[in-house]
């Protein structure tokens, strides 16, 4: 199907091609998904360099994560080239309706933009419940770390993983490398599992996180990606990565809610509750301080 989504025309295929079989959710109601939200969307997409998970076959068949920008794409396609590398980054509605042509599910932007790419200006604190811990568990790991960002001024804004999980993003200038912004959670991190024990933990090996809220804070690292806020996942009932208050997160929240169909009503209703990520950035100046001047003071 040859149509003009904004200012270009792009042959759109496969729209009945059913992408999630238990719901019958077909590529076609994909595209409509993103067409819905793409205002929300877009910003959080700008000048940032884009790795794309696609599904050519839905869900159920392989994927592959796409790095550089095809040699096929249109010449209208915005690419950044970085180390000889040329990418895709999503700043209108035509670029983003072609990359989900392409069967992608996902999208996962840099936490770095152009044009410091090497400078991140969001961390994200990614955390992920081992059974028997569940989400309401991510929940209150979310609240602690507020309270923590609170210290220092500083504010987090969540968002569902899209499913068990929670990710908290802080807003950040550009100021410092990802080996010192990384190097500043890890030592947050190492805080908090002091400090709930019986609650978090760093441990790599999946077997000794039971019962516990998992931290990560090694995708805070330069060209590492994240599933974009309102990005859909590739699980049962398309959820979609949806922005909380912190007043959800104290009362409590289904995450199961959040899917493609719920979410532009939410929208509608809400507006856009990660708009201060690329509105409001602040200052990390005072935890990466404490770093380099005692780390015993975290």
């Amino acid at each position: 199907m040859l149509v003009r989504v904004d200012k270009y025309e792009q042959k759109l295929s496969n729209l009945e091609k059913v992408f999630w079989q238990e719901e019958n959710i077909t590529k076609g109601d994909l595209i409509k998904y993103y067409l819905d939200i793409h205002e929300y969307l877009l910003p959080h997409l700008k000048s940032r360099p884009l790795v794309m998970k696609r599904y050519p076959d839905g869900i159920r068949g392989e994927f592959f994560y796409q790095k550089e920008c095809p040699n096929y794409a249109p010449e209208w396609i915005n690419k950044i080239t970085i180390e000889e590398k040329t990418m895709i980054v999503v700043d209108n509605i035509d670029t983003l309706i072609w990359c989900i042509n392409l069967g992608c599910i996902e999208l996962h932007p840099w936490l770095s933009s152009i044009p410091n790419p090497q400078y991140p200006d969001i961390l994200v604190f990614d955390l992920d419940p081992e059974p028997p811990a569940m989400f309401v568990h991510t929940l209150e790991v979310a609240f602690k770390i507020k309270k923590l960002l609170e210290a220092a001024n500083l504010k987090g804004f969540p968002k569902t993983s899209g499913n068990e999980g929670l990710h908290i993003y802080v807003p950040i200038f550009p100021q410092y490398p990802f080996s010192i912004i990384k190097e500043v959670l890890k030592n947050l991190c190492i805080y908090l599992v002091d400090a709930f024990p019986g609650l978090v933990t760093m441990e790599l090996i999946k077997e000794k996180r039971r019962g516990k809220v998992y931290l990560d804070y090694l995708q805070n690292g330069y060209g590492k990606t994240m599933a974009s806020v309102y990005s859909v996942r590739p699980t049962e009932n398309a959820p979609v990565s949806t922005p909380l208050s912190w007043k959800e997160i104290e009362k409590g929240v289904n995450h199961k809610d959040f899917n493609i169909f719920t979410i532009k009503r939410r929208l509608d209703e809400k507006g856009d509750l990660f708009a201060p990520v690329f509105k409001e950035k602040q200052d990390f100046t005072p935890f990466v301080d404490i770093l380099f001047e005692n780390k015993q003071d975290f």
